[in-house]
Parts: C-alpha cells; sequence; structure tokens
C-alpha cells in the first residue's frame, strides 16, 4: 500500500497545483525529480530548469507563490471543514487504482463522501 504524503507535501502540491503553468506532467515531473513537491518549491531557478520547466513555469512559480499559497489553503479549509472531504494523491490508498495507472494520473483528487467506494465499478457520463 503507497504511504500517505505529510500534510506539508500535501500543501506544497496544492501550491503547484495552484500556480499558473503548472500542470499534472509538471507536478510529477517536479516530485520525481526532487523527491517531494516541498522540495521543488524551495528548489532554485536552474534546479527547475534542470527538472525540465520552461522558463515561463519558472517565473509562474517564483512570481505566484502568494496567490498559489493563499489557494493552497482555502483548499486545506475545504477539505478540513468536513469529515466526509478529502484530498487524495496518488500515494493515498483509497486513489483510484485505475487512475494511477494511466501516463499522467491526476495529482490531486477533491472527493466528497466515501473515498473507499472511488475503486468500485463506476459509471461516467460525459458531456
Amino acid at each position: 500500500m503507497p504511504t500517505p504524503v505529510s500534510d506539508q507535501e500535501l500543501y506544497s502540491r496544492l501550491v503547484l497545483w495552484r500556480t499558473a503553468g503548472i500542470g499534472p506532467m509538471s507536478i510529477r515531473r517536479l516530485v520525481e525529480y526532487f523527491g517531494s513537491a516541498t522540495e521543488a518549491l524551495k528548489a532554485s531557478g536552474q534546479a527547475l530548469q534542470e527538472a525540465g520547466l520552461k522558463s515561463t513555469m519558472i517565473a509562474g512559480l517564483q512570481t505566484a507563490t502568494h496567490h498559489a499559497e493563499q489557494g493552497a489553503e482555502v483548499d486545506q479549509k475545504w477539505c478540513s471543514s468536513s469529515e466526509r472531504r478529502y484530498i487524495l494523491t496518488p500515494e493515498h490508498e483509497h486513489y483510484p487504482l485505475m487512475l494511477r495507472d494511466i501516463d499522467t494520473p491526476p495529482p490531486l483528487i477533491f472527493a466528497v463522501g466515501n473515498p473507499r467506494l472511488l475503486n468500485d465499478p463506476q459509471l461516467a457520463i460525459i458531456g
């Protein structure tokens, strides 16, 4: 079973998620390269470039952090306001197994209800 991430690591991933220009592939790349989102947020511009980020992404990380941090705090408050709210990362035991197997799984899933049900057979209608 995957090890859940710490509260600090979840916060750091939320900051990355809230940063303009940083998407699922970039978050995955940063976490893999630096070992955690927390370490990625501490990285220099050169280290971020070595990790494969484009200059526009690096600029976004270095200039929009305050806005992204505020958004991450809102996300954490949303999650903590109910025992039925969750923010799942791929390391979470209830993160959908089929999503874990795709090339670019969502780095975060915001869920309400019983997260154990996410691995049950489901039907989705999109459109």
